[in-house]
């Protein structure tokens, strides 16, 4: 199944790596609301984060699938077990 022969060209884009970067991303996802948005740009800040824009995506469109209730912490959590987030909580 060769895809990549069905366009024209390849796009590489970096990996995104600030807060506002993701926030952007997922503004004009649809998928959180903006009191959403305000706890996912809490919980990015002072974070390390760097996530390809396609895993990010394909993240996105899971939460969608999740009750509204709960898209924040399945967000950063998918984001955490993916290794694109790295809050700095890990327990020793």
């Amino acid at each position: 199944m060769e895809v990549l022969s069905a366009f024209t060209g390849v796009l590489h884009v970096p990996n995104l790596s600030q807060p506002e970067h993701v926030l952007a991303v997922l503004e004009e996802s649809d998928a959180f609301s903006k009191r959403d948005l305000a706890k996912i740009q809490n919980e990015l800040r002072g974070a390390k984060i760097f996530i390809g824009i396609k895993k990010l995506l394909a993240l996105v469109d899971m939460v969608k699938q999740t009750d509204e209730e709960y898209r924040v912490f399945k967000f950063l959590t998918k984001m955490q077990e993916e290794g694109g987030l790295d809050l700095g909580t890990t327990i020793q």
